[in-house]
């Protein structure tokens, strides 16, 4: 396999953590790499860091933009990007040495899209300590409804674009979602029902590391909250176009209603914080008495519902 594969990182003050990031992607074992870095109006060293690795390796293209947000950062990507593969690299985040090459090792005429686990650091709690997720063991191929399952369930697939490596093509006019933060979930779902198959590497490539202080870090804030809207888009999406996939569909939303409670009162219980928990608790438990005989929900969320959510 030679077809090139573009790299897209999105920046934004990572100066402590952008050249790790940046060395893991130019120390790939697949070599035939575009590496598209789009600074996103950094006020810190980061722009200056990617214009001295700019000089250093011909593969890599340095893009200097006012702040956006990510979404935007990784949209301006896609359109410059020239490969016939497109992945995603968090700034602050690595990847192993023969990410790109598994990868890319999977895909054929069928297979649109292949995939990863990844590797979580949680620096917020003081422990750089590894926690795993990798429900696979081996690799394994899945039709275009078997993937939207395990999605929808979040059990062998995530909605991480991160871990995974497109076809240039079935990402086509798709975009993210501007100004928005949980952009990841709308643009998989959707690039993922083009998809004719999706393969899994069954092993954990991709090392995201937590912190607080990042968009996506431990702290709650209100830009959070698209993440249930993109969640409920999914979910009446799922009712129309795949109705076999609707208990899934129901637990995927239970799910994220049950940890964005779970997630504000880890934080500060101010008292507009205290009112959108109490309206998801009422939306929580309308929605988990409607599915009482969805196995999926009552053999995860029962008990957990009773003793947090109440």
């Amino acid at each position: 396999m030679s077809e090139l594969i573009s790299v897209i990182v999105p920046i934004y003050n990572v100066e402590l953590y952008l050249k790790r990031c940046i060395d893991s992607i130019l120390c790939q074992t697949y070599e035939n790499l575009e590496i598209i870095l789009i600074d996103d109006g950094s006020t810190d060293e980061s722009g200056k860091i990617c214009d001295e690795y700019q000089t250093m390796d011909k593969r890599i293209k340095v893009i200097h933009t006012k702040n956006r947000g990510a979404a935007n950062a990784r949209n301006c990507g896609i359109n410059l990007a020239k490969g016939e593969y497109i992945g995603f690299v968090d700034s602050d985040d690595y990847i192993d040495k023969d990410m790109y090459e598994s990868l890319v090792s999977l895909m054929n005429e069928e297979i649109d899209i292949t995939c990863c686990a990844r590797e979580i650091k949680r620096s917020y709690l003081g422990s750089n300590r590894p926690v795993y997720r990798c429900a696979l063991n081996k690799k394994k191929v899945f039709t275009k409804e078997d993937a939207l399952k395990e999605l929808l369930l979040y059990r062998y697939l995530s909605f991480s674009v991160c871990t995974k490596l497109f076809k240039r093509n079935v990402i086509g006019n798709i975009r993210f979602p501007k100004g928005k933060t949980c952009e990841d979930i709308p643009f998989t779902y959707m690039v993922l029902k083009r998809a004719r198959k999706v393969a899994h590497v069954g092993k954990p490539l991709y090392i995201n590391c937590q912190r607080n202080d990042s968009t996506s870090g431990c702290k709650f804030h209100s830009g959070k909250l698209a993440g249930i809207y993109f969640e409920r888009k999914i979910l009446n999406d799922v009712k129309k176009l795949y109705p076999s996939l609707i208990p899934e569909a129901n637990y995927m939303y239970l799910n994220c209603l049950y940890n964005m409670i779970m997630h504000i009162k880890q934080g500060d219980l101010d008292k507009n914080n205290r009112r959108i928990i109490r309206k998801m608790r009422v939306e929580l438990m309308w929605f988990y008495a409607k599915n009482l005989k969805n196995e999926h929900i009552i053999s995860q969320y029962s008990i957990h519902i009773l003793l947090n959510c109440l």
